[in-house]
């Protein structure tokens, strides 16, 4: 392929020499993607409100900034980047929703108009196959032409869906720039943390009475290396983002070698939801439906159009998670009962 002009439309952009603006650079996979691109000729600012640690690459630059701060303008001129990956979000629930949007939609409005009166040509933005919400009588994969859906029960899927439902305007006023969504399903390997190391770390996992529903993983080196694409190779628009295979929630509880017990939705939801109020679980009763209906989305453009293809199945991604799980689990035991 032929590497083309930066920013012009459905190329190549070439990585040595462009300055890359990480916005949520302290976690994993902010980190990760920071050394791809350094290691392959980027400049790159990272910016987070906590420090990444030693992990970070010493060629990249980092800084303390919230992206919903009114200063982050004047931070991303001085810099003049090419490119804005936006991967500052509230990932775990928290109870103060206010806040949660206030960081998550408001932030990312902020971080896209900065970066745009900076002058860059292409953004990329993780969005999520949760931002389809949930449909009780969906029985086919989801299409990237399916639009987001907000759903009110669980406030991490409904601000992806506010942000995308935005972003048409975002793109009319700025023609130029290509923006590169990929609706990404739940990313999980060694290092990450969600729903599913929540719940797998129990004793015990409980399901919804009648429900087993298909489930996609994406493995966190292929969401790295599917970052990297996205930054240098992928034409402006949307794509769903997932690994191959699909794994049923009572599969999943399996692997974990858990038992897996079945209640009714009623006191299921009733008691997470009480739980989550008393905070002692981690995530409100609207994730539920995440774990009792079909959310599986078609990843055939992210493959065969645009010739992305993930080099890790989902039983693979989910395989690399239990055993890094089960190695801590028994580095954390006192040698007196191992």
């Amino acid at each position: 392929m032929v590497v083309l002009a930066l920013g012009q439309r459905d190329g190549r952009m070439s990585a040595s020499g462009i300055r890359v603006v990480l916005t949520g650079a302290a976690g994993y996979l902010g980190t990760v993607l920071a050394r791809r691109c350094v290691e392959n000729g980027a400049e790159v600012l990272g910016l987070d409100i906590r420090h990444p640690g030693s992990n970070w690459p010493t060629q990249a630059t980092f800084a303390i900034h919230d992206v919903t701060d009114s200063s982050l303008a004047t931070r991303l001129n001085d810099f003049a980047p090419d490119v804005l990956v936006h991967l500052a979000w509230i990932f775990d629930p928290v109870h103060d929703q206010q806040h949660e949007a206030h960081v998550d939609v408001d932030g990312t409005r902020n971080a896209f108009e900065a970066a745009a009166a900076a002058g860059v040509r292409r953004i990329f933005y993780p969005s999520s196959t949760t931002s389809y919400g949930i449909d009780v009588d969906r029985s086919r994969p989801l299409l990237e032409s399916d639009p987001p859906v907000s759903n009110p029960a669980y406030p991490y899927g409904r601000f992806k869906a506010e942000v995308e439902h935005w972003l048409p305007e975002f793109r009319k006023a700025n023609p130029s720039i290509d923006v590169v969504v990929a609706r990404t399903c739940i990313v999980i390997g060694a290092h990450t943390k969600n729903i599913i190391t929540h719940i797998t770390g129990w004793p015990v996992m409980f399901r919804v009475a009648g429900a087993n529903p298909p489930m996609q993983f994406m493995h966190e080196t292929d969401a790295a290396d599917m970052m990297w694409w996205a930054i240098t190779e992928a034409p402006a628009g949307t794509f769903n983002a997932a690994s191959s295979g699909v794994m049923s929630y009572k599969e999943i509880c399996r692997m974990a070698g858990r038992l897996c017990i079945p209640l009714p939705a009623f006191l299921l939801y009733a008691a997470v939801e009480f739980g989550w109020r008393l905070r002692l679980l981690r995530f409100p009763a609207g994730l539920l439906d995440y774990i009792r209906y079909t959310w599986v989305a078609d990843t055939a453009r992210m493959t065969e159009e645009l010739g992305f293809r993930p080099r890790f199945s989902g039983r693979d991604a989910l395989q690399a998670y239990l055993r890094a799980s089960r190695s801590q689990r028994y580095q954390e035991t006192p040698k007196r009962i191992r």
